[in-house]
This record gives C-alpha cells, structure tokens and sequence, in this order.
C-alpha cells in the first residue's frame, strides 16, 4: 500500500520563520526510520480528502485550476501524539509543537501556510524512496466543522500577475516623469527585437547649450537600459539616427535609459528596438526572455531551464505599451506560442521549464502500461483542436501594431513597414491534405512574436507539420498514481486502439496530481 506525505511550508508570524509540518494521508501515521533524514519523524495522519488538480504545460489560454487539501481539525483517536514534529527551515532545528483537541487549530491562528509538497512512498520503505507528485502554492486557509481547507494549487497560478510592478509608474510631474496624462499609468517595456513600436512622449527636456538644449524626449523601456534603436519613422518617412545633436529629422538615443531625443514633436513616430538590456544583456531568444522575466524581474521563480527552446534559438519580441498590464502568463503564452510546441511549465524541482514537447515518436519511454494487465483503463482520446484539414500555413511576423497610411514621400520599403500589420512568411502546400480534401484544405494564419524572415521560414514547414498531421490527444487513467512522471515525459501504452496493440508511445502533456477516486490521469498526445 501507499502512503502519501503531504509536507506544509508555513511562515510562523511571531517569529517570522518558516516552518515546515508533517502530515499523511490514511488512518496511520507515517515513522521514517532511524536511518532516515529526518531520522524518526512521525507523519501525522491528519489528511482527509486529498486535492485532485490537472496541471497541464501552457501555451496561449491556459489557466490553472485549484482545490480543496482537507485537513482534520479533530482529535479522532487517542493514536495521535500529544506532539507534532515540526521543522524549523530558518533556523535549522526541530521543534515539538503540542497538538489539543483540535490539533491544527495553530494553522489558523500562528501561521500562514504557503506551499505543500506532495510525495508517495509505499508502506514501510525507507523515506529516500518517496517520489515527489506535485509542489503546489497554498491559498488563504479555512476552518470548516471538523475540517480546515487549504486551497492548493499549481504554481503557474503564480504567472496571472503583471509584468510590469505597481512601483514602476510614471508621476506625471513632468521631465522624465512625463505629462501628467501619464499619471500613475505604468511605464513602458521593450524586451527583445521590437520591429515597430510607438515610444512614449514624456515631453520636454532641456540639455543644456553643449548637448542640444530643449529637446523632445520619448521613452521605449521606463528609463532602463536597452540595446540599440536601428530605425526610426515618422509617418513612413525615415527618421536618421544621429550621435550628435539632432537635426529637424533626426533622433539621438541613450541606450543607458532607453530614451530618444528629437528636436521636433513628431505626431506619429515609431522606432525598431533592440530592447531591455538589464545586467548588461540582450535577450531576445524565446527562452531567454521568459527566463528574465520570471526570475530576474519578477522573482516568480528561482531557476530556469530553458534549453528545450533556445537550443534553436529563434528571435522574439515583447513591447508593453505605457499602461499596459499584461501578465506574465499572457506574454509566455504568446512567446511560446510563436514555434510549434512551444510549452512552458513548472516542474518537479520548482524550475520553470520553457521547451518544445518532442511528438510522440520522438520521445523516450519511461514506464509502460498496459490495459490487459490491469495497470490502466486504457486510452480514451479526446477531442482536438480542428476537424479541417491544414494544407498550408503562413506564419505571421514583425508585428506591426498600429498600420496607417503612410506620408506620399515616404519610400516602396517603409510604406510596406508602416502600412501592413504583419510581414509573411508561407509553406509550401501540402501534397496529400490539398489531393485528399481539395477545396475543404484550409490556410492557417499563424499570429507569432518572432521578428526574422529567417526564424519564420524555418517555422513555417515545421508549422505545416503540426497543423497537417495534428497530434491526437488521450487521457489515460493508471491506477499507480504515476509517481514521478511529468510533463514531457513519456510513456508506452499497450491497448487495443489502432497504433497501440503492441505499445505506442504518448508524451505527456499533463496530468492530475492524484484522482478522487485513486490513481491519476495523465493527458498525452500520439
């Protein structure tokens, strides 16, 4: 039989410590043995309805889900000790917390639980063989009759939060601060290669006699600073860039703030970013990106794995107007979800992991399943994303954000730039969807954050591949729990539908962390 370990992570307000408390699933407590580490520490059996979540890897739209981890308030036998083992993390040393009659009520008065790490171990093996299932986030506890309920979830609900922080806004007080139209609007951000952004006008500032005096200032990443501004335009007319003072048609940049000068107010003027270069990089590879992003600006995470993706490196772009609060979720979806199978998740070591999850047929097995044994109810697919065929596809971009009618004197080129949305990239056709569906056939427009001719013709077949020939997607119900299996893992199926009589594989897409019933469902693709 297996017992499930649940470890709570709770900051103790008093002392401001964290602290961690051993609880188990079941009517019997969980002894690690005296060779153990933690040596002799008792898992209280304090668990009752356990949370059942699906976490899945994200792309464009995903969202996370949450549950209920039921603790029991009661003391229901005089089998439970009169003392709980907790750890002390901060300062390194165990503590003997008394349990009363209700013995967790100390969760809702002295503590605030953060985290929980789930793990499964069979009955009586040693504590180094539980594997770990899941490591959720914890939501504000509850009591209930006899019951305290934790809401716990996976941590991309971590993700639904801006990028840009509440102390990064504009004062309005003119200078840098800009007009006080900007008034508490936060500040702009440009992270990789930018084809075509509109800057933010902050307004006059004056230089003094040696470096220009009065000049228009604009501002394309908060006043951090950036890699280089290439291109300028105002009106689809090209503006040149200068060292110097700048004349009536030209801008001067400062790369250390991220700010451009002009001797005139232009009323629509647009510049090519090479963008934030915090640290003294520029990072515009997908992963590296994301990887930025949710470690070094926004402390979400602590590591990254990024080598699933950047491994072919494929240049982006992400411009976060002056007011603009997208979240983090929302840019790693577009990010990812300008290659095919782009995906990111967090994984079983707290690590955000941004990849491409390899097709069925190249991923590696690492356990297997079988139906007539009995290990699983066998496969049961699940619908798709489309039931018309792709024969082609054309991959979208350089985004243009906002095209309009360009300036007569403007050249063949930038009218080009400055009045279409988007630049096009197109597979070729594919030879049995166009001969096997003739007119039913479809062209997919893809929307990406990708700015190179060249990433885009490299995407584009790879595109054509996966829109054609889609993967089918299964749910698969083991009755094992599936410990440590993860997305991006694999595993064989031996069933009877078509493909898998001898064993098939599926690469993980997903998976419950345990189901009600027993067991867990994985979500795989073939």
């Amino acid at each position: 039989m297996d017992i499930h370990l649940y470890d709570l992570v709770a900051y103790h307000k008093a002392s401001g410590h964290l602290h961690r408390w051993p609880l188990c699933a079941g009517s019997v407590a969980y002894q690690s043995r005296s060779g153990d580490n933690p040596p002799s520490v008792t898992w209280l059996p304090l668990v009752g309805q356990w949370p059942s979540v699906a976490v899945t890897a994200a792309a464009d739209g995903a969202r996370a889900q949450i549950d209920d981890l039921r603790l029991i308030n009661v003391r229901q036998t005089d089998d439970l000790p009169r003392h709980a083992s907790v750890y002390d993390m901060t300062a390194g040393v165990w503590l003997r917390v008394p349990l009363g009659t209700r013995p967790l009520n100390l969760l809702l008065t002295d503590y605030i639980v953060q985290a929980v790490t789930e793990r499964v171990a069979a009955a009586g093996a040693p504590l180094d063989t539980a594997v770990t299932v899941w490591q959720a986030k914890a939501g504000m506890i509850s009591p209930d009759v006899t019951e305290l309920r934790l809401p716990v979830y996976d941590r991309q609900l971590d993700f639904d939060t801006p990028i840009q922080k509440e102390d990064a806004k504009y004062a309005g007080t003119g200078g840098y601060e800009g007009p006080e139209t900007l008034k508490n609007a936060l500040k702009e951000r440009c992270f990789g290669h930018c084809p075509m952004v509109q800057p933010t006008y902050l307004g006059i500032v004056d230089f003094g006699s040696g470096a220009g005096g009065l000049l228009h200032v604009w501002s394309v990443n908060g006043g951090l600073p950036i890699a280089d501004v290439p291109r300028g335009w105002s009106g689809g007319v090209a503006v040149s860039k200068t060292a110097g003072i700048p004349g009536s048609n030209q801008f001067r940049v400062d790369v250390a703030t991220g700010r451009i000068h002009t001797a005139v107010h232009y009323e629509d003027f647009r510049v090519e970013v090479k963008g934030d270069k915090s640290g003294g990089v520029w990072r515009r590879y997908i992963g590296e990106v994301i990887a930025f992003l949710a470690t070094t600006h926004g402390g979400i995470v602590s590591a990254a794995d990024v080598g699933g993706m950047d491994a072919t490196p494929r240049t982006v772009g992400l411009y976060l107007p002056a007011g603009d609060g997208r979240t983090h979720r929302d840019a790693y979806g577009k990010l990812v979800g300008s290659v095919p199978r782009g995906r990111w998740f967090v994984d079983l070591q707290d690590r955000l992991v941004v990849t491409r999850l390899p097709r069925a047929m190249a991923a590696t097995p690492t356990r297997s399943y079988s139906k007539v044994s009995g290990a699983t109810d066998g496969l049961k697919p699940t619908a798709g994303g489309s039931v018309t065929p792709t024969k082609k596809v054309t991959v979208l971009y350089a985004e243009n954000p906002s095209p309009t009618a360009a300036a007569v004197d403007a050249t063949p080129a930038d009218t080009a730039l400055w009045t279409q949305q988007w630049r096009e990239s197109d597979s070729a056709t594919d030879p049995v969807i166009q001969a096997a569906y003739g007119v039913s056939a479809k062209t997919d427009r893809i929307e990406t954050a990708l700015t190179l001719k060249a990433d885009a013709d490299a995407e584009a077949p790879l595109w054509l591949a996966e829109k054609a020939w889609p993967p089918q997607p299964y749910s698969l119900k083991v009755r094992d729990g599936a410990p440590g299996l993860w997305i991006g893992g694999a595993v064989t199926v031996v069933d009877d539908i078509a493909g898998f009589e001898t064993g098939g594989p599926l690469v993980i897409t997903g998976r419950t962390n345990r189901d009600k019933g027993g067991g867990a469902t994985l979500y795989g693709e073939r």
